[in-house]
């Protein structure tokens, strides 16, 4: 596989990982003034469980509560869908 293929996938997974939190893409590009995003890609594109976490996604459903422990995101992502508002909720008034 070619370095930009493994850029690629790296990146499809992250946005598969989101997907399947339930974590808005255009939000979560925005959370704390863009740092949330800054800090998963290159933590993604270092991380050593590419082949897990792409296997992983293949059998995750949506709905996901947390990422997997495996995931050196998890805890931003953690924080990215704690500080989203929820679907269907109403924003605070």
């Amino acid at each position: 596989m070619s370095v930009i293929d493994r850029v690629d996938r790296r990146l499809s997974n992250m946005r598969m990982m989101l997907q399947r939190l339930g974590i808005d893409l255009v939000a979560f590009s925005r959370q704390n003034q863009g740092r949330f995003l800054a800090s998963a890609i290159p933590t993604c594109q270092a991380c050593s469980c590419d082949e897990a976490c792409h296997e992983w996604l293949a059998r995750a459903s949506a709905g996901l509560q947390q990422a997997p422990a495996f995931c050196p995101n998890a805890q931003l992502f953690a924080w990215a869908k704690q500080d989203q508002p929820r679907a269907g909720a109403e924003p605070p008034r």
